[in-house]
């Protein structure tokens, strides 16, 4: 009998501290529940995006506002909407995705090396906007008109790499 309520006290009591326990939750390599603090918050709409944020937080062990460098070349992004909340963000790259639209980044205002070859850009405009941006690698965008082209190389003299409307 005391053997019988020794094993349901051990049993009780390792139930009890597993529900105190933190876990984390995950789907295909995708968080879905973290109890770390600022794990949880879904920040950017485009899952690729969040998913290359979150595996920066994860390895280099600092909070969104603190990432200094984000590479996230081939990882399906389509939109970067509210990338602004990387705030110390100065290093980028975005290469081999299916980005349309440079407009977000101007809200970088660390930004000074950017890397956006094989994507869909068409208008390089926000670029010229961010005042710290000294380095710019957009090969591979057919669609960048001369015109912003050379406005860059301006901007950027020699920091700037582009396969097309060379000098």
């Amino acid at each position: 009998m005391i053997k019988i309520r020794l094993i349901g006290i051990l049993l009780g009591a390792t139930v009890l501290s597993a529900c105190n326990q933190k876990y984390t939750v995950s789907i295909n390599d995708q968080n879905v529940y973290d109890p770390r603090p600022n794990q949880t918050v879904q920040r950017f709409s485009d899952a690729g995006l969040q998913a290359c944020v979150n595996l920066t937080i994860q390895q280099a062990g600092v909070d969104v506002d603190k990432i200094k460098v984000l590479a996230c070349p081939d990882w399906q992004i389509e939109e970067i909407e509210s990338i602004g909340e990387l705030r110390s963000l100065q290093f980028l790259d975005l290469s081999d995705n299916k980005i349309t639209s440079l407009a977000p980044l101007s809200a970088l205002r660390n930004l000074s090396s950017i890397s956006i070859s094989n994507n869909r850009i068409s208008d390089t405009a926000p670029l010229l906007r961010i005042a710290s941006l000294t380095s710019a690698t957009l090969s591979g965008n057919p669609e960048i008109p001369c015109q912003q082209i050379e406005a860059l190389r301006e901007k950027l003299k020699t920091n700037l790499v582009s396969d097309q409307c060379n000098p």
